[in-house]
Order: structure tokens, then sequence, then C-alpha cells
């Protein structure tokens, strides 16, 4: 599952109560993952809740800034989870 890397666009875990929003972008489509599983939409009630996976159960924290290694999408924690 993708979701839109525009900047502004807030994102969260479905294994966790991690939110992010979106500070750097490309504006295109992204595979984003947290706890070992796709992002969604904040708004997105309906994606399935799952459990977090091994090795990505570190954690995220709070006003930690989180980027892919092309430094092309650029991530900032509003909520942290597990």
């Amino acid at each position: 599952m993708a979701v839109l890397t525009k900047p502004g666009t807030r994102l969260r875990s479905v294994a966790g109560a991690t939110e992010v929003v979106v500070v750097r972008g490309t504006g295109d489509e992204a595979d984003l993952r947290c706890g070992g599983h796709p992002m969604v939409e904040i708004a997105n009630t309906e994606a399935a809740a799952a459990t977090i996976t091994a090795p990505f159960d570190g954690g995220t924290l709070m006003g930690k800034r989180y980027v892919t290694e092309d430094e092309s999408i650029e991530l900032l924690c509003t909520k942290p989870g597990d």
C-alpha cells in the first residue's frame, strides 16, 4: 500500500500509536512503513490493525525526524509509539 508523500500529509501506523507528518516529500506515492507494516493516511479508519514485527520494534520518538536513505522524504513524528 503506497501513500502520497506531499508535504503536510499526515500518516499513522497500523501497528501502534505512531503518527507523523511529511515535512519533505516527492509528491509521489511511496511505501512508507512503521512497525513493519505500511503507514496509512491519518483519516483512514478502514485499515486493519496489525502487530509490530521484529526487527521494526524499536519505537518512534516524539519530535524526531526520520529521513529516507536518499533524503528525498522526511517525516516528523508528532505522536510516538512502540
